[in-house]
């Protein structure tokens, strides 16, 4: 039979033959777990690989398994919850999620913007951004709100529903500027806001004159007429 006695005449530490075996068989595991590190560590293109299936499937506690694998100094499980986050909130229509995202490489407040007046667009209720509890992105919800249905129904009377003066010229102005773009041939320049006359002129002769250069076909000061007609017409 093997000795139990751990101690030795003289206080010192004698261990049996089945301790020592133990304590062989837990150092053979570490070393073991050791190579397994270093030598099966997945590759950065398997991570990826991996992330984008957990991702994909939208369980974010899954995410945790990517922590601390890093790939160009990027984490990886902060990869995965940024997006798993912004997927649910725009699949959900929800912005809590967006809270999740980690404000360093996704920023929180943009991520619920897009959310809020994608939700906005969909409900029809201005009610909707109540759902904000910052004033300021309160009142430019708002003012998203009912321009674009100012827009939509080509009424300014809807712009007089807008937070300040800034926004209801604003959203007068686009109304005007989406007349000008659906209804070139028949709207009169003389009838625009005076800020809005040049822009009207130049952008009816551009069209009827089929000018070539930037300078005539983009001699425009509302970002509505750039962004619907510079950027497409070249």
């Amino acid at each position: 039979m093997y000795s139990t006695n751990v101690f030795a005449s003289g206080g010192k530490t004698k261990f049996t033959k089945r301790q020592i075996a133990g304590i062989v068989v837990v150092c053979v595991i570490l070393i073991g777990f050791m190579i397994g590190k270093i030598f099966f560590r997945p590759s950065p293109a398997e991570v990826q690989e991996q992330t984008a299936e957990v991702i994909k499937q939208g369980d974010i506690a899954k995410c945790d398994s990517f922590d601390g694998k890093i790939i160009e100094g990027v984490d990886y499980g902060t990869v995965c919850r940024n997006n798993v986050s912004i997927n649910l909130a725009t699949q959900n229509l929800d912005p809590s999620y967006c809270d999740k995202l980690d404000e360093t490489m996704m920023n929180i407040n943009d991520c619920k913007r897009t959310v809020i007046q994608k939700k906005v667009q969909e409900t029809k209720d201005v009610a909707t951004c109540d759902l904000w509890s910052d004033q300021s992105e309160r009142s430019a919800c708002i003012n998203f709100y009912w321009r674009s249905k100012a827009v939509q129904s080509d009424n300014t009377t809807f712009c007089d529903n807008a937070t300040d003066n800034d926004a209801k010229t604003l959203c007068i102005d686009d109304v005007f500027v989406e007349r000008l773009i659906s209804k070139s041939d028949s709207v009169q320049c003389t009838s625009f806001p005076t800020t809005l006359r040049n822009d009207c002129v130049a952008y009816k002769e551009a069209q009827t004159k089929q000018t070539k250069t930037v300078s005539q076909q983009c001699a425009y000061t509302h970002p509505l007429l750039v962004s619907r007609f510079c950027s497409f017409a070249f």
